[in-house]
């Protein structure tokens, strides 16, 4: 909504006849409803991919009515689809000084800044859609992942958690919680969050794996087996998953089984310098001294490449 300031002036009163009024109104509704036509015409466009012809439609619609918020707010989204960001910024900017209340326009404004690795702006941008909705999950999420990205382990947990209480059925802000809480050291908070996204249905390789390394700083050491077990049912190239497992099996004295899973991380990702580093350590508890050095080489090599 618009706030205008009215000017009121006593002035002379001109005499306008009922036909000259009709006519003036006609014309308006007929503008209005042109530029409709066109925004309209551009959502189809935009909804069939067709993101030149809708960006032509859209450009028509604000020209024949320059205060069409939304128009200039999708117009952006198709710049966005482009890959022109800063043309979507610049699309976003002015349905803002248009209407400084459009929440759209501020989120998806610090979803580009965002990406554009702008992360004070990108968190000024969502601040702004939030204070406007408090109830845009969305709009929290983005913000505790910046949050997150900048080491702010604490706050992106409160945005995470705002995030569910608006929509307490989306996985994915549980998962992001529940890592806040696993990089703060808050390991059962953190379990407890993998374990409901796994509910919710975000049953992924890397959520079991990230609910292991949870278990396993808990030293729940069967516990964390069992969900490294299931992270690479899901996905057998899992190189993470191998080594975890790998260190839990050290750490149970099984050096064997320990060897064979890092081998197996070391055989998915070569240049995996831990699992080199942790098979050393395994083939030492062996009493292999010479496979143990040549781990130990091979990790400082990799550890010491850009």
């Amino acid at each position: 909504m618009r706030c205008l300031i009215l000017v009121i002036a006593i002035v002379p009163l001109a005499c306008h006849s009922a036909a000259e009024t009709s006519l003036a109104q006609k014309s308006n509704e007929a503008t209005l409803r042109d530029a409709l036509d066109y925004f309209k015409r551009a959502n189809d466009w935009q909804q069939q991919g067709q993101h030149d012809n809708a960006i032509a439609d859209y450009t028509e619609a604000v020209r024949r009515d320059p205060r069409m918020t939304n128009a200039f707010v999708a117009r952006g989204n198709s710049w966005w689809s482009k890959g022109e960001l800063d043309k979507a910024i610049a699309d976003y900017d002015t349905a803002l000084r248009v209407d400084p209340k459009m929440v759209m326009a501020y989120y998806n404004r610090g979803t580009i800044w965002a990406r554009k690795g702008s992360p004070d702006k990108a968190i000024a941008d969502f601040t702004a859609a939030i204070k406007l909705d408090a109830n845009l999950a969305d709009a929290f999420h983005q913000r505790g992942l910046n949050l997150y990205d900048r080491g702010q382990l604490d706050e992106a947990a409160a945005d995470f958690g705002q995030a569910i209480r608006a929509a307490p059925n989306r996985a994915e802000f549980y998962l992001d919680r529940g890592l806040a809480f696993h990089d703060g050291g808050q390991f059962e908070k953190a379990i407890a969050d993998y374990s409901e996204a796994l509910r919710l249905n975000l049953k992924s390789a890397a959520t079991f794996n990230n609910r292991g390394l949870a278990h396993q700083e808990l030293k729940h050491y069967d516990k964390a087996l069992a969900d490294y077990d299931e992270a690479l049912r899901l996905d057998p190239q899992h190189a993470s998953a191998y080594n975890n497992r790998g260190l839990v099996l050290h750490i149970q004295g099984d050096y064997d089984k320990a060897i064979a899973d890092f081998t197996q991380a070391i055989r998915l990702n070569p240049n995996f310098a831990d699992a080199y580093y942790n098979r050393a350590l395994a083939w030492r508890k062996k009493g292999d001294s010479a496979k143990a050095a040549a781990d130990f080489k091979a990790a400082r090599e990799l550890e010491a490449t850009p």
